[in-house]
This record gives C-alpha cells, structure tokens and sequence, in this order.
C-alpha cells in the first residue's frame, strides 16, 4: 500500500522534534514491521497505475516506466503516526 507524508505533517513532527525527512524515515523503517496511521484515500490520479483497475496493463510499459506500479488507487495520505513492531 502506498503510504504519504505530506509536507504539513514532516514540518509539524519537526517541531515535535521527530524527523520524518525521506533519509531518517528510510534509516529508521527499512527492515522492520512497520504499523502507520492515517486517513484512507482514494487516489484516482493513479487509477492507470493500479492493478485492481487495469489489470491487462500488467508487464506493459507507459514511457519508459511500467504502467503498473501500485496494487490499487487507494492510500493512506496523510500518515499521521508511525510505529515500528517489535
């Protein structure tokens, strides 16, 4: 699933003195089991890129990259907590 961090929310967890820049998020989650909360949206700007809609793009390409690289049109956007699972 995809999962966004909007700039709002890494400006925000900033000044609670988390860092949810791209480069800490990666180092901190990569490898772990990792449990976000946020709010369900459906993304239909990527209704082309999603499997569960066209599922007769797959191992087709759109440009250079391929035309499905997500499982369906909806995310959670924004993350609003993060919590990896020991």
């Amino acid at each position: 699933m995809i999962v966004e961090i909007t700039p709002r929310w890494r400006k925000g967890m900033a000044a609670a003195g988390d860092d949810w820049s791209t480069k800490a998020l990666k180092s901190a989650l990569k490898g772990h089991t990792v449990e976000f909360t946020g709010w369900m949206f459906r993304d239909d700007e990527h209704t082309q890129n999603s499997f569960n809609i066209n599922p007769t793009k797959l191992g087709k390409r759109c440009g250079k990259a391929p035309c499905l690289w997500r499982a369906t049109v909806w995310e959670l956007h924004p993350v609003t907590a993060i919590k990896v699972i020991q």
